[in-house]
């Protein structure tokens, strides 16, 4: 039922029994009264997609009686009588075609009204084994994703999501906790973002939003502060943009779209203030103390047009951008779900000029590509733009007493419907075609009832296309998770814990702010909005021992997915029994970090390897390690 012009389907067929009159033609009246009329039957119904297992309602209480008799009413599904009520609601078990017709009589004649209703099975296409579009690789995807007023779609398929921001996709940061060595701000490699999206991918996640392109400047020749995606006007740090090429090959293989941010409100990444920095250095500046010139930048990125073409300029890069893994032009790689015009960018009515300008230079080089209005909150010029695809807000409750976040959304909402956003406007799942799509572009701090009651609430509105957590990170290749600072929250009672960033699946380290618990009900909602069920958990792959010593004590790279870990320990490296030499324990423990003795061994000269387990069972074993002495 895609496509139509209207978000009402309207059938109305003429009675058989009664015929269709022409304008010119008589009603003939016999010499006993007017003749009795057939009643003229009417059908209404959502143009969005039926989906099995979801009501569909479908209203004939349009239907009249041109005699102004009162009306009965009969439903036929197929051949199957339903319903003599003026409306019918319908539940699909299985997708195919189905007939609905309406018969509406007055007790002598009759009319009736048909409609064709397709139901498809809300689940999108499964990631093919083979990339659709370079033949070589597994994933890939048959479609961009697109817009249909307020819904997003793969091809035919409703198109929803619950997933993570995952910032360390593209870069790594050295926002750690207190008293953890930092290791500084550097690019993943290819076994770190694979580790990352298998993660977001066996927790449901068919999208993760990435942090932004960050932009650094140079100063008498030198940088000034840490090397960037984007260092000059125009120019892309080609070690930095190899590691987006390699996001994106390892979020295709696995089909998980990524939504990408193009600049950052904020200086952590190196945000707007640097692209002013280029045509205004600070010598310019001189006359003013720091946090007056970062001012006079954040304006001019806004308001100075040679700061505005330094920008596009840097942006029409990054979309021609041509793949070194996959070949595929960023503007043509449907991997890429959406651009953001940035992170939490200032909403200030006086800058609506440059998202529109932006907006529409981004449309025209990229027509593939959907645009997010990256500003702060929703505001009506977003609305207005037709450049714009999607606008989103963020969600944070630092305290966990107080997560009501359906309240905040739905004021939301109340913007996208036109009241200013003071007062809570439910959201009708009937759709709008002059709507924007909307979705949760970050949040968290909170307890598991709060983020449940959340999730649950936007799985129900199927207007929301759905919502990204803050944040998920991933193993370190030297061994451990990396973790990061994420805040604090507060009980209500006087109590106050840090949030670190989540790691999947959840590990007793994360008890304070609820990791496990939190994880797995992501998993479990990111799959319902998909409409799916969770699938079995499958056995992680071999762990890695990384180094060891003669205590004997390992290192050692965990695996995506392992909830906890074995140490076997042999006489020989091929044909000897292994025994165990520790279990139980994981690789949480510590930031950047996973060690593990064995405490119980006698002397004598052994071989090491290890099994990762979770809840679907064991790995195979890890490389052997040996021959070592215990000392």
């Amino acid at each position: 039922m895609r496509g139509l012009s209207s978000a009402i389907v309207l059938m109305l067929l003429c009675s058989p029994l009664a015929g269709c009159v022409d304008e010119e033609e008589q009603i003939v009246e016999d010499e006993e009264g007017p003749s009795n009329q057939a009643p003229i039957a009417q059908i209404q119904y959502s143009a969005y997609p039926v989906l099995t297992g979801q009501d569909l309602d479908i209203d004939g209480s349009g239907s009249s009686d041109p005699d102004g008799q009162e009306l009965a009413f009969t439903w036929f599904i197929d051949d199957l009588e339903l319903s003599s009520n003026p409306t019918l609601t319908h539940s699909f078990t299985y997708p195919g075609e189905y007939t609905v017709t309406l018969v509406v009589s007055d007790g002598e004649e009759s009319g009736s009204a048909t409609a064709q209703v397709i139901a498809s099975d809300p689940v999108g296409p499964e990631c093919p084994t083979g990339d659709k579009e370079l033949g070589i690789e597994p994933g890939g995807f048959e479609n961009f994703v697109t817009r249909e007023g307020d819904r997003l779609y793969d091809g035919e398929y409703p198109f929803r999501f619950i997933g993570f921001n995952i910032p360390s996709l593209t870069m790594l940061d050295d926002h750690y906790p207190d008293d953890v060595e930092l290791t500084g701000w550097h690019t993943p490699n290819t076994w770190e973002q694979k580790d990352l999206v298998t993660s977001a991918s066996q927790m449901g996640g068919n999208v993760i939003r990435t942090y932004v392109i960050s932009v650094g400047v140079m100063e008498d020749g030198e940088p000034d502060g840490p090397i960037r995606h984007v260092m000059q006007p125009g120019e892309l740090t080609e070690d930095l943009f190899v590691a987006v090429d390699e996001a994106l090959a390892a979020a295709r293989e696995q089909c998980v779209r990524l939504i990408i941010p193009l600049v950052d409100q904020h200086p952590y990444w190196g945000g707007l203030a640097n692209y002013a920095r280029f045509s205004i250095p600070k010598a310019e500046l001189s006359h003013l103390n720091w946090s007056e010139k970062q001012d006079h930048w954040n304006d001019s990125f806004w308001s100075d047009m040679d700061v505005r073409e330094d920008f596009w300029i840097t942006i029409k890069e990054i979309l021609n951008r041509v793949n070194t893994v996959t070949g595929v032009k960023y503007r043509d790689d449907p991997t890429i779900l959406a651009w953001e015009t940035g992170n939490e960018l200032n909403a200030s009515e006086e800058w609506n000029e440059w998202t529109t300008d932006i907006a529409q230079r981004i449309k025209n080089e990229d027509p593939n590509h959907l645009i997010i209005d990256g500003r702060y909150g929703i505001v009506q010029a977003g609305l207005d733009d037709p450049n714009i695809d999607i606008v989103s807000d963020h969600y944070y409750k630092k305290n966990e007493s107080d997560a009501n976040w359906p309240v905040d959304i739905c004021e939301d909402y109340g913007i996208l419907h036109g009241s200013d956003g003071d007062e809570c406007v439910e959201y009708g799942n009937e759709g709008g075609e002059d709507r924007k799509v909307f979705f949760i572009g970050e949040f968290g701090y909170a307890n598991p009832e709060g983020m449940s009651d959340m999730m649950d609430y936007i799985i129900e509105n199927e207007g929301i296309a759905g919502a990204m957590i803050w944040q998920l990170k991933g193993h370190y290749r030297e061994g451990g998770f990396y973790w990061g600072d994420a805040g604090e929250i507060y009980n209500g009672e006087g109590d106050v814990w840090p949030v670190r960033s989540y790691h999947w699946p959840g590990f007793d380290t994360g008890d304070d702010y609820h990791e496990a618990t939190i994880v797995w009900m992501m998993r479990e909602k990111a799959f319902e909005i998909r409409g799916m069920e969770p699938p079995p958990i499958e056995p992680p792959d071999p762990p890695t021992i990384l180094d060891w010593d003669h205590n004997p004590s390992f290192v050692w790279r965990g695996s995506a997915g392992a909830s906890n870990y074995t140490l076997e320990r042999s006489e020989c490296a091929d044909d000897c029994e292994w025994i165990v030499a520790a279990s139980g324990f994981h690789d949480s423990e510590f930031a950047n970090t996973a060690e593990v003795t064995d405490e119980d061994v006698d002397s004598g000269t052994y071989y090491y390897r290890m099994i990762a387990r979770n809840s679907g069972g064991d790995s195979s074993p890890s490389n052997v390690v040996g021959p070592i002495t215990p000392r």
